[in-house]
């Protein structure tokens, strides 16, 4: 039998077409668990529920997500750039996005004030 809670992971988390969804603002996940991070960029956390206990959030992270997200996709920061290194839990590779033309997604972020 299917499992019902299957069909509830949105593609509106995906970026573009690279397999990777969003977790928050500046992470993200493969399809078989490994994560990325933003080089350069710290969100503020978004609340989840993960396994058994609540991971409570900051104010505003769902809506840094939410910006993040939308702004990557809807303006073609949808390349993966890997740094070759590790983020500070050796968990995530450090990564950057840009787009077709090379401009750097988290120094576009930077530049403008969004998210944490």
């Amino acid at each position: 039998m299917e499992n019902p809670l299957d069909n509830l992971k949105p593609e509106i988390n995906r970026l573009g077409d690279t397999g990777l969804s969003w977790y928050d603002a500046d992470t993200l996940y493969d399809d078989e668990g490994q994560g990325y991070r933003l080089r350069g960029y710290n969100a503020f956390e978004v609340g989840r529920f993960d396994s058994d206990q609540i991971k409570e959030g900051e104010i505003g992270g769902d809506l840094s997500a939410d910006l993040v997200r939308e702004l990557a996709n809807k303006h073609g920061f949808t390349n993966i750039v890997e740094t070759g290194e590790m983020d500070s839990t050796n968990t995530r590779k450090m990564i950057d996005l840009e787009d077709d033309a090379g401009r750097s997604f988290t120094e576009l972020l930077t530049q403008y004030g969004v998210g944490g």
